[in-house]
């Protein structure tokens, strides 16, 4: 079941994400002993977003990760830290 939501910046220009998202899958399958067809993933250009003071030059990249509950938490915190 694990879901990855990456929303970015339209300033960021083309961004791909797909080589990220596949290695993230496969590193999900190895941690978490899930298979790669519950593995789904989402990326989100967001055209109207506001950032400090508004200035034009400044983006983001947010990534959401969602896993069954249970989890152990020095897990989640690996999981975490590999996926950023």
């Amino acid at each position: 079941m694990p879901h990855l939501v990456v929303r970015h910046s339209s300033n960021l220009g083309k961004m791909v994400f797909k080589d990220y998202l596949l290695k993230s899958h496969h590193y999900l399958v190895k941690k978490l002993n899930t298979k790669i067809s519950s593995c789904k993933s989402l990326v989100l250009k967001s055209d109207e977003y506001l950032i400090s003071d508004g200035e034009a030059d400044l983006a983001f990249i947010h990534i959401e990760v969602m896993l069954k509950s249970g989890r152990d938490l020095s897990l989640l915190q690996e999981v975490g830290n590999y996926l950023v």
